[in-house]
């Protein structure tokens, strides 16, 4: 099984990532993000329209950055397992 991307500077990207998304720093980070959220999402005080949709973009950032460590964890295992597969195919 391989354990690291053929495509050295790809991997490199992907360990600085799990490197800072591995750290206490980013667990304070996410934690921040989601109290933002919960306060965002209170639809009990939203003005109107644009206030509403101003809500949802913000929302979909806090999405974002709270569950990319997991993206890109699952990214990160899809290209190993094509690697992986491409290497069984050549054999």
């Amino acid at each position: 099984m391989a354990e690291y991307l053929k495509d050295k500077a790809v991997e490199l990207e992907y360990q600085e990532i799990f490197k800072t998304t591995g750290s206490p720093g980013w667990d304070l980070i996410v934690k921040e993000v989601k109290e933002l959220g919960d306060g965002i999402s209170d639809l009990r005080t939203v003005q109107d329209m644009d206030d509403l949709r101003f809500r949802q973009g913000m929302l979909n950032v806090v999405d974002r950055i709270v569950s990319y460590r997991d993206v890109v964890k699952e990214q990160y295992d899809t290209l190993l397992k094509q690697e992986e597969e491409d290497d069984d195919e050549s054999v």
